[in-house]
């Protein structure tokens, strides 16, 4: 068995805390290269092959996170999905309401930390290929994955005894 199918299969019986441990982790996994590359290796504080491997281990969290998370989700995250009891449809609905409005908090974010830095440097904010590039690829990888990374988080756990709730 591969290691990416075990992962694959334990995510959906896993507890709350460790899908929200995975999601953390996969979020953090590509953005950590590239603040780690630019604020490390581009002034000179670490030599680029010292941080190779910490970017290769930091990309494969977030790739072991998205195979996590889409194990755990299993098409219930889909909006066509209609194998759905009501309860899950409900999930789901909400799951996807936080992914709207998690963009859209993101993106505020942005704008206003863009205006923060034009208007302490009294400075142009310059966008150049490079960062575009970075934004591009950030909304690659997040942008799908977000609703059922979000349900993964918001899920409760599946009761192991009849009188145990979920949290």
């Amino acid at each position: 068995m591969t290691f990416a199918r075990s992962i694959f299969r334990f995510l959906p019986n896993a507890r709350r805390r460790s899908r929200r441990l995975i999601v953390l982790g996969t979020a953090a996994g590509y953005p950590l290269v590239l603040l780690g590359y630019a604020t490390l290796v581009v002034p000179g504080r670490i030599q680029l092959g010292v941080w190779a491997p910490i970017a290769l281990l930091l990309t494969a969290a977030t790739v072991v996170g998205v195979v996590a998370i889409y194990g755990f989700a299993r098409g219930r995250a889909d909006l066509g999905s209609a194998h759905l009891d009501e309860r899950q449809a409900q999930v789901r609905d909400r799951a996807w309401a936080l992914s709207y409005a998690t963009v859209v908090i993101v993106i505020a974010l942005a704008l206003v930390g863009l205006m923060v830095v034009r208007s302490s440097s009294g400075q142009d904010v310059v966008l150049s290929g490079d960062l575009i590039g970075y934004l591009a690829t950030t909304a690659a990888i997040y942008l799908p994955v977000l609703p059922a990374a979000i349900l993964a988080w918001i899920e409760p756990d599946v009761p192991t005894d009849e009188g145990e709730r979920s949290r």
